[in-house]
Parts: structure tokens; sequence; C-alpha cells
């Protein structure tokens, strides 16, 4: 049994541990604190410590239920869907669902009908043909993009094509031969190139433009470097190619008219040697 005296330094340990001797109280104390009914520990504890003549704090005010109320965190809102899941579950009577079904189908694009020669004829007209002397000079065959897709602008065109012609010294010569290289209509038949070739006899191939170089030479790369280009014909190795700008091209872009006779003075060289 533990004695009910403590020296001082236990004292000093068990205030340092905030126990108190509670035993070494009064009997009268003691006694007190026995018969009062069973309070909360913190009660006791500060009924104990506080001397007899001190005045009791008041106890901590607690916060109103709407305080309260204010303090305690919202749960967090769960977010919303991504669109692309809202859309996939949506019902069918949704507006979502309403727009997918009445979307129009995408557009097919159609097939390029394939390109196709003309049968070649003279440059001039029958009756210049027939009153022109006979051809002295090497023969040409010009292939040119289709002029009737041009619309009114044609006449313009060929009249341009007429004045190219007529600076190469070649316009009244009935050694010039042309075709036109074009998109063939459903059941029509393209003019092979060999029965052009046969036909024209031509020492020189001038294609001017890109629809009129891929028809001749089966060559699908831009018509910028078709012209820095030298070509042969795979079946008449003789007969040189030059690809130079369309009519139609140089009426939209004066600029390029320059480089286009350059093609053609290059062409006058070719039909020289």
């Amino acid at each position: 049994m533990l004695a009910l005296s403590l020296d001082s330094r236990r004292l000093a340990m068990l205030k340092a541990m905030g126990t108190d001797a509670w035993w070494l109280k009064p009997p009268a104390a003691v006694a007190e604190l026995a018969a009062a009914p069973e309070a909360k520990p913190a009660a006791v504890q500060a009924a104990v410590a506080s001397p007899a003549g001190a005045r009791q704090a008041p106890p901590p005010m607690q916060p109103q239920a709407s305080e309260r109320a204010q303090a305690r965190p919202s749960p967090a809102k769960p977010l919303p869907p991504a669109p692309s899941a809202r859309a996939a579950h949506a019902p069918a009577s949704s507006p979502a669902a309403r727009q997918r079904a009445s979307a129009p189908a995408p557009a097919v694009v159609p097939a390029l009908a394939p390109l196709g020669l003309l049968a070649a004829s003279p440059w001039l007209r029958p009756d210049a043909l027939a009153a022109a002397p006979a051809a002295s000079s090497p023969s040409y065959l010009l292939v040119v993009d289709d002029l009737s897709a041009l619309g009114q602008e044609q006449e313009t065109a060929q009249r341009l094509l007429h004045n190219m012609l007529h600076a190469m010294g070649l316009a009244q010569s009935p050694a010039v031969w042309w075709s036109q290289a074009r998109r063939l209509a459903q059941g029509e038949q393209a003019t092979p190139i060999e029965a052009l070739l046969s036909q024209c006899q031509p020492r020189v191939l001038i294609a001017l433009g890109r629809d009129a170089a891929q028809a001749v030479l089966g060559d699908e790369r831009p018509l910028g470097v078709l012209r820095r280009t030298e070509h042969r014909m795979a079946h008449a190795p003789t007969v040189p190619v030059v690809v130079t700008y369309s009519p139609a091209y140089l009426l939209r872009a004066a600029h390029a008219k320059r480089g286009a006779w350059e093609d053609l003075q290059r062409a006058l060289q070719l039909a020289a040697v």
C-alpha cells in the first residue's frame, strides 16, 4: 500500500506530469468528491487544481448550429461527364441523338473522267491550207489543254495561241498540227498518241498545259517540274517534247508569258537540230 506522504521531489514529478496527489487532500474534500456524482474528468481536474477562493472560469462558448454548418466543408460536386460520353449515353430522343440522325451523309466526290487526246488537225483552216505553199519547215505538233472548257474565254485563248505561233514564225505554216487534251465524256474514244505521231510526223511536240503534258507523257508531276525536264517519247525517242504553260493560264498570269516564250524558243532550237 502506498504511503500517504510523498517527499517534495515526487510531488514535483507528479505536478510536472499534470497529476495531483488527491489522496493527500483533507478528509472533508475527499468525502465530498466521493459523494458527488460521476463527473467529466476535465471538470474534476479543474475543481481540484483551482484554489477554493478562485473564481471558476465560465465554460467556453459553443458555436451556434448555423456557424457549425457554415464551417463544415461542403461535399465536392461530381464533375460533369465529357461531351463525348454524354453524346454516347444520350437517349435516342435527346437533341444530340436527333442531331446525329439528321446530319447529312458526307458528300461523295466523283472521280475525274480520264484524259484523252482528240484527233489532230492542221492549224490552218482548209481554205488557207489549200492556198499555202508546200511545207518547207519541220513539222510541229501542238497538244493544248481543252479550250472548250474556257467558255467565253475560248476565243481569246485561241487568239493568244495564234499570236504565240506568229512569234515563232509558224502562224501560216502548213507544217503545224494541233490536238487538245480533255476529260472524255462517257463512251467517247480518245486518239492514241501513236496515231497522232504517225499522222503528223512531227519534229517536235509541244505540250501546252498540265493536262496536255500528262496525256502525252503519262507524268503527273507538277507543271513547273515538267517544264524544267527534258522529255522524249518512249515509243518515238527521236521526238523531243517541250512542256510549257497553257493559253488559259497565260490569260490569267501575264508574268508567265516570258517563261512561255523561252520554252517556245527551245522548241525552235530542237527542231533545227
